[in-house]
């Protein structure tokens, strides 16, 4: 099995551009719905559709911006495709924009190989699976034999970095899910979806979102900045921000496992089961105009509240009608290589930019991002976030950061529940060091 290389996801001129007047518009449904119409993006790849931009100077650039990147990808009939569309005069290329990228995928579809250089096929049941993800017996046929398509970004290497080389330096850490990142979902059991799912992360978000370690809602994502430029002004130091690892089923909170049976149900059902399924997703989300609609599919992926409870609910009840079930969904959306890993491992360290304000977040999830950078993975495995706090660890009687009880039990004290409740915090001093040091010596 080929294994993806973490990296950084590297927009368009036209997915910059987008991602500014985001920025000035607000990221919102309103203001998505508006740079969609101008520039023909809102800032995750282009929807496809004629937009203002087409009409002017700017569509000319973003068709050779393209043109140029899909040569270097080896994608050459893209790339033909939209230096023909940049050569046409601007109106013309707007009336025929739909017709000709119609064109090109069909000419990769006939002439490209089945699969992408650096594409690679997984199965879960050969890496890492958990039975808490998916225990009913009717689907642990379907995970044994559950295959997954996968075409990473481009990227550069996360490095490794070790803890103690951070004496002296604060930090905050708060927990992330094992969602994947840095790569394109293309298929689930051989049925190629109609556009590939990008999955965002997760842990490793920091290193698939440039400029951002973390996104949630606005509130939790302020409360990080607060707490990091607290820490920057005791310290003069850099505030480190290292995530901590949530439990396998965390990830069905995002969109992820949802989007991805979303697209599977767009490629692979057909005939009552698709017109039933498109009923029942319109019977929740009122505004829903169908598979083939772009603003249709965001309106689906950021459905929130008691939508998004009911549309998880949904597909699953549909896994015996040509869709896939939550446990397949949840392994098709989640990074294998972290399936085992104890509640509250940290794994990777990034850097927060106390000097910057929340910005709205690409994250189809989540809608504010902590502004920062990845920094690298961490040499020191299967470490817990309590050995960052050698006082709470004795309070407790621990004696290795993973004693904690698991689950809610009457009576029973655990400090999980209260890193579950925003971010902790402190300082890798000397103290802090020399303990986390006795912990991974005793290991041994």
């Amino acid at each position: 099995m080929r294994r993806p290389v973490m990296t950084a996801y590297r927009p368009t001129m036209q997915d910059k551009a987008a991602r500014m007047a985001l920025n000035l518009f607000g990221d919102n449904y309103a203001g998505r719905n508006f740079v969609r119409n101008v520039f023909g993006s809102s800032g995750l790849g282009e929807t496809g559709r004629a937009s203002v931009a087409d009409f002017t100077p700017a569509g000319l650039a973003f068709e050779a911006d393209k043109a140029g990147r899909q040569a270097g990808q080896g994608h050459p009939f893209a790339a033909a495709g939209n230096l023909a569309l940049a050569a046409l005069p601007i109106p013309g290329k707007a009336a025929v924009r739909g017709a000709a990228k119609g064109a090109v995928r069909k000419a990769e579809n006939l002439f490209r190989p089945k699969a992408a250089p650096n594409s690679y096929y997984v199965r879960p049941s050969e890496v890492a699976t958990d039975p808490r993800i998916e225990n009913r017996k009717g689907e642990l046929a379907k995970i044994q034999n559950l295959k997954l398509g996968i075409s990473p970004r481009e990227t550069a290497p996360a490095p490794e970095v070790s803890i103690f080389d951070y004496e002296g330096h604060p930090y905050v850490t708060s927990m992330s899910d094992l969602a994947a990142a840095g790569d394109n979902l293309t298929s689930v059991n051989d049925v190629a979806f109609r556009e590939p799912f990008s999955r965002r992360g997760g842990q490793d978000y920091m290193f698939d979102n440039p400029n951002s370690v973390w996104a949630s809602e606005r509130k939790p994502a302020e409360s990080h900045i607060e707490v990091a430029r607290r820490l920057q002004g005791a310290t003069g130091k850099d505030v480190l921000y290292m995530p901590w690892t949530m439990g396998p089923n965390a990830v069905q909170f995002s969109h992820q496992p949802r989007g991805v049976q979303y697209a599977y149900a767009d490629a692979a059902m057909s005939g009552p089961d698709r017109k039933a399924i498109a009923a029942d997703i319109k019977a929740i989300l009122p505004n829903w105009r169908g598979f083939d609609d772009p603003q249709s599919t965001e309106m689906f992926m950021r459905a929130t509240g008691k939508s998004r409870g009911a549309l998880n609910k949904l597909f699953d009840q549909y896994r015996g009608r040509g869709g896939l079930g939550k446990g397949e969904a949840t392994y098709a959306a989640t990074d294998l290589s972290q399936i085992g890993a104890p509640l509250t491992s940290l794994r990777n360290v990034g850097v927060i930019d106390h000097r910057s304000a929340a910005t709205p977040s690409t994250h189809p999830s989540y809608n504010y991002s902590v502004p920062g950078r990845g920094v690298g993975v961490l040499k020191e495995k299967n470490l817990g976030a309590l050995a960052l706090s050698p006082s709470l660890m004795q309070e407790y009687g621990y004696k290795t950061p993973f004693d904690f009880p698991t689950g809610v039990k009457p009576g029973v004290r655990s400090p999980v529940r209260s890193m579950q409740m925003g971010p902790q915090f402190g300082v890798l001093d000397h103290t802090t060091l020399r303990f986390i040091e006795r912990i991974l010596a005793d290991k041994k």
